[in-house]
């Protein structure tokens, strides 16, 4: 089997040169920032649980906490499926519409949220139209989990979703805000770095943190 081992380090190298981003340069009326999937079902307990996610949370939490005092939008976005979800074929059950799973944690509770019943939250019922009634945003701060699945899915939408439109806008991933799981074959480490990679092949801007 071929030996990867210099593009992996070729890619560590590439995202080491990232630099962080002032806050300062988040504008109140061009901005929106999303969080996506802190929820109990991932941050607290369940089949999907991973403590890497619940460590984001104060993370995210203080982000954002900052982010409503600018008057910069905050959105979340919920796994909330029901019983017979097809996405249960390829997942063990999980955040079942109604149940704690589904809840946004209370660090990031009480922001606008958008339930969906898909790896991607640009599906979510309403988002879209949501979306387009925001013509004058140019700015999207995408948080949360997991790197390689639902944050991957979401930001490279966007991008594509405005790339369509033909409008210019920087959606921006802070890999201090995001990260996925640890599981057998599955490295966090390994995926983040692939998919950081991809995101960036992909015209997502990445950054360090957001300070």
């Amino acid at each position: 089997m071929k030996d990867f081992s210099k593009q992996i380090e070729a890619i560590s190298q590439r995202l080491d040169q990232l630099e962080s981003l002032s806050a300062e340069m988040l504008d109140r009326e061009n901005t929106a920032v999303f969080i996506v999937d802190m929820i109990g079902g991932f941050a607290k307990k369940g089949a999907l649980y991973s403590p890497r996610t619940e460590k984001l949370i104060p993370k995210i939490a203080s982000f954002a906490g900052r982010c409503k005092e600018k008057g910069i939008e905050v959105i979340t976005f919920a796994d909330s499926h029901p019983s017979d979800s097809p996405e249960f074929e390829g997942y063990p059950p999980h955040c079942l519409e109604g149940s704690e799973e589904s809840a946004v944690v209370k660090e990031l509770s009480g922001y606008p949220l958008f339930h969906k019943n898909s790896t991607n939250a640009i599906f979510a019922p309403g988002f879209l139209d949501w979306l387009s009634e925001k013509e004058g945003k140019q700015q999207f701060v995408v948080t949360g989990v997991c790197t390689d699945i639902c944050i991957y899915q979401f930001a490279v939408a966007l991008k594509c979703w405005f790339n369509q439109k033909n409008r210019k806008t920087d959606i921006i991933v802070p890999l201090s805000m995001v990260d996925t799981f640890e599981l057998g074959i599955h490295s966090a480490e390994l995926f983040n770095l692939i998919f950081w990679n991809s995101m960036l092949d992909n015209g997502v801007n990445l950054v360090k943190d957001i300070q």
